[in-house]
């Protein structure tokens, strides 16, 4: 009975992992089966303005095409999640037909490796854009991918590049790629769970409405960043990293410099006899938000593992106990992490409505 009422609940899931609310007046009666060739897939599911196809494997991006002015005109949001596709196409994603009032775009989770530069021509009114959960090498002529969506505000990169490529050539692109897009609108950029260690010095310079940025869930031990850029962040997230303790050039030559309370600082931090400087940090600056939640994750006496950084008492600290080095793991956990972003076409149906869902309703 539950799977049952699991299964009768999909065509909501779906509706709500497009990032939509539904309008006013509008009854959950009034999602219904889409027109013309979309209407062949019960996995899609469509309003006047909203078209949303969750976990229907497509491997063709000929399906974007459907979704045409005869019988889409008016659409203001499009969902596309858990296909096969790989590569974006080399001609606008939906064709010659201009969806002048596509507001959102969401993409994510199809295995898409290849960009290329037309594919988001003809949505110029373009206001989120969802790459997450995909496989992404850059290449030299994606450079202008961005280019037609001059209007972004927020941008969706989360577990969106290949892991295992070249990181410093792909940092490189990246950075052209968002200094040719002028992206001057953007408030909010994603680029969690992406396994960064490092970061380009200029990120930020390309975004100079840029309000929220997340670099949550990466390998990052520091960050340097040009902080001469980031003056108008209200949130900079670097939640769950590798940030065991806090550098005297980290603290005085880029976080002091950030505006008030703009820092989500939360890390598995370690103390012992070396970490008074930046627990003092911690305890007296105006830059870092929700501080009385961090807490020691390792400590050498051990007796203070758990407690708060705020209430460890500093004096008591030593370094009897080897916090890191070899044999001594550091690393995040990434199991719950891991299981979220397998290869759509494998994972079960239910499971990735599911997780589409808590992603979509974090987004919108």
């Amino acid at each position: 009975m539950r799977t049952a009422c699991w299964l009768l609940q999909l065509p909501i899931i779906a509706w709500l992992a497009s990032g939509s609310t539904l309008p006013e007046e509008t009854s959950l009666g009034d999602v219904r089966r889409c027109q013309g060739s979309l209407g062949k897939y019960g996995a899609c599911e469509c309003l006047e303005t909203t078209v949303t196809c969750i976990n229907t494997q497509f491997t063709d991006t000929d399906v974007f095409l459907h979704v045409d002015h005869n019988h889409y005109k008016y659409v203001t949001r499009i969902t596309f999640h858990g296909n096969n596709f790989v590569e974006l196409p080399f001609t606008p994603l939906f064709g010659v037909d201009n969806h002048e009032r596509l507001d959102l775009l969401n993409i994510s989770a199809n295995y898409i490796v290849k960009l290329h530069p037309e594919a988001l021509r003809g949505m110029p009114n373009l206001r989120v854009l969802d790459l997450s959960n995909n496989e992404i090498v850059l290449k030299e002529d994606d450079i202008g991918f961005l280019s037609h969506t001059r209007n972004l505000l927020r941008l969706y990169l989360r577990h969106a590049f290949n892991q295992s490529v070249n990181r410093t050539i792909q940092f490189d692109l990246m950075e052209r790629m968002f200094e040719n897009a002028r992206l001057n609108s953007l408030t909010e950029l994603d680029l969690s769970y992406n396994f960064f260690k490092t970061l380009p010095y200029n990120l930020g310079c390309h975004f100079p409405a840029l309000t929220h940025l997340s670099l949550r869930q990466n390998l990052l031990e520091t960050v340097e960043l040009n902080v001469t850029c980031l003056q108008r962040l209200e949130t900079l997230d670097l939640r769950t990293n590798l940030m065991h303790t806090l550098s005297h050039d980290f603290r005085k030559n880029f976080a002091n410099s950030l505006p008030d309370y703009s820092l989500v600082l939360a890390n598995q931090f370690h103390c012992d006899c070396n970490s008074h400087a930046y627990i003092s940090w911690i305890r007296s600056t105006h830059k870092v938000r929700d501080k009385d939640s961090f807490k020691c994750s390792r400590a050498s006496p051990e007796l203070y593992v758990g407690t708060k950084l705020m209430d460890v008492p500093l004096e008591k600290l030593d370094c009897s106990v080897r916090l890191t080095g070899a044999g001594v793991s550091s690393a995040p956990s990434w199991r719950c992490f891991s299981v979220l972003f397998i290869h759509p076409v494998t994972v079960a149906s239910l499971t990735c409505a599911f997780a589409t869902v808590v992603q979509s309703l974090t987004i919108g």
